[in-house]
């Protein structure tokens, strides 16, 4: 009975966490932002023309990586409603995911 309590409090809790607001969310995600340029920027000792001359290359970069990656999880969902992928399914999933692979480390 115990048990049953716990696990029911913990599934509870998760929900409750999951169901955040998404203003506070942002808020978050731009305090991480700005703190991670600040950590990067004083990593590198980037000078204010340096940085202004950074900041757009790696944001741009940023923004393609974060591209191919919500591209990879959508393929892998896309996958797993297949309840039994044939092989050639299998194959052009393994062969997409490889294609967004080698673009993101290129």
């Amino acid at each position: 009975m115990k048990k049953l309590l716990f696990i029911t409090l913990l599934s509870l809790s998760f929900a409750a966490f999951a169901q955040q607001d998404l203003e506070v969310n942002e808020g978050k995600n731009e305090k991480i932002e700005a703190l991670k340029v600040g950590f990067i920027t004083e990593k590198l000792a980037l000078t204010t023309k340096e940085a202004e001359l950074f900041w757009p290359i790696y944001n741009k970069y940023n923004a393609e990586v974060k591209s191919i990656r919500k591209s990879q999880r959508t393929l892998a969902k896309n996958f797993k409603t297949i309840a039994k992928p044939t092989d050639l399914e299998s194959d052009k999933f393994i062969s997409e995911q490889l294609q967004l692979k080698q673009v993101r480390c290129s």
